[in-house]
């Protein structure tokens, strides 16, 4: 008997992200993407902090962050097309699966804080222009 993706017949479709991520000082205790605006804001929100009062404060830098997927079928929830995957963090960073498939624009069915109308970043911290540049 064949298993659901037991053969190579039943492969769609998989990959690797690989997006740094982040403590998001906006939204603590969440995390999010690492990009360039991130960090400068992560190291100004420090700055200003220093400068109020509180000593010894850093900014940690993004840490590397890799997750795999397969894509294992596409159907549909409550009348929403979704897709069902596999992931396999390579890396073990806090909330790293939530982050990443939130960042393709693809958040985890119920997620809620990185899902929609969830009380993390939006996108894992990308920008929906950045989100629809490269989602499908």
């Amino acid at each position: 008997n064949n298993q659901e993706g037991d053969n190579n017949t039943d492969y769609i479709g998989g990959g690797e992200i690989n997006l740094p991520l982040q403590r998001d000082h906006k939204h603590p205790p969440f995390m999010r993407v690492s990009t360039p605006h991130s960090e400068a804001e992560a190291h100004q929100a420090v700055a200003d902090l220093n400068h109020a009062g509180y000593k010894k404060l850093i900014a940690k830098r993004p840490k590397a962050s890799v997750t795999q997927f397969r894509v294992v079928k596409h159907e549909l929830w409550m009348g929403h097309k979704v897709t069902r995957v596999e992931l396999y963090p390579v890396t073990g960073r806090t909330h790293q699966l939530r982050v990443h498939c939130a960042a393709l624009g693809h958040p985890i069915l119920g997620d809620p804080a990185y899902g929609y109308y969830g009380e993390a970043n939006p996108n894992g911290g990308f920008s929906n222009t950045m989100i629809r540049s490269i989602s499908p």
